[in-house]
């Protein structure tokens, strides 16, 4: 492509403008697999980015739904015994619900300590996840095991006594 000079006066606003369209064609007739190889970077690294993000998105959404229907199995398996089988044994004559149950004959767990117990066989059954009760108020002989562990424990404790204290007053 050519411009031709008589065309235009060279001073004037056509000439310039179809001098830089004269250099930008031969620019990207010479650079043409230059170009392209450009694009096509940029459009693989903004594929891969792209799916990193929905990638990491997933992750985390799964996660999240995964321990919120592990909280309500859990929740479920202690309404279930503490409404089935604690209410149904306390009309046996014979058998004691107690925290103790292993040092006596004829006892079964309290549900807290059937949780307790259930989300320890889940902790040790399942690698990288932790199913633990704990309160402010732990038994005497759990103090160690059955109160916050961490600033995270701590917090949620704290967290719930709000809301429940919400609930309650008002």
């Amino acid at each position: 492509m050519q411009v031709n000079r008589h065309s235009f006066p060279r001073d004037s606003i056509q000439w310039t403008i179809a001098r830089v369209r004269v250099s930008l064609f031969r620019l990207i007739n010479r650079r043409t697999i230059l170009l392209l190889s450009i694009l096509l970077l940029t459009g693989i690294a903004g594929t891969l980015w792209s799916t990193f993000q929905l990638s990491s998105s997933l992750i985390q959404s799964q996660a999240l739904q995964n321990a919120e229907l592990y909280a309500q199995a859990i929740n479920e398996a202690r309404t279930l015994y503490s409404s089935k089988a604690v209410d149904r044994v306390k009309t046996v004559a014979g058998v004691t619900i107690t925290d103790n149950y292993t040092q006596q004959a004829h006892a079964i767990p309290i549900p807290a300590t059937y949780l307790i117990e259930l989300g320890e066989t889940l902790s040790q059954q399942n690698p990288g996840m932790s199913v633990r009760l704990y309160s402010n108020y732990p038994f005497a002989k759990r103090k160690q095991q059955g109160g916050p562990r961490d600033e995270f424990e701590r917090e949620a404790l704290r967290f719930l006594d709000k809301i429940l204290n919400r609930c309650t007053c008002g």
